[in-house]
Parts: C-alpha cells; structure tokens; sequence
C-alpha cells in the first residue's frame, strides 16, 4: 500500500514539473529564448463632451445636456448641500 502510494506521488511530481510547450527553453549556448515580442498598441484616448456636473449624495456625475443643477431642499425648505438635477 504504501509501496503504491509513494509511486503516485512521484508520477504526479513528474509531471508537475514537467516542462509544457510553449514555456521558455534554454538555447544550446544556454540563453534562454523566450517568445518573439508582439507589437503593443497604445490605449485610446476617449473625449468626453463637455457639459456640467452635478454632487449629490453619491458622489458627482456629470448631467445630460438639457439638464441643470439647482440647489436641493429639504422639506422644512432648509439647504440640504447637494444638487439636484433639473431637466426642461
């Protein structure tokens, strides 16, 4: 049994280590040669339009256009400190 087991272990060792294709393998002079490098493209750049911001709560977001931001109230009438967001 345990003759057995020490065999699975190792097979299972043997091929964790195992090298796979495609990893990096050592050139005859020793120097490792690893894939050929691809070509990178840079990020692109995104315009945002412009137009207004609105804070509330939640954080500031900026608002659709045909939209204002007004000066929200609670209901005593007292000024909360956010906005909130007005459309025609």
């Amino acid at each position: 049994m345990r003759k057995a087991l020490l065999i699975i272990c190792g097979a299972a060792l043997a091929l964790a280590f195992a090298p796979l294709p495609g990893m990096a393998q050592p050139a005859p002079d020793g120097v490792y040669v690893d894939r050929p490098a691809t070509k990178r493209v840079p990020p692109r750049r995104v315009r945002h339009t412009t137009g207004q911001i609105a804070c509330g709560r939640y954080g500031c977001v900026r608002i659709p256009p045909n939209c204002h931001p007004e000066q929200s109230y609670d209901w005593r009438g007292n000024p909360t400190g956010s906005d909130a967001i007005v459309c025609r």
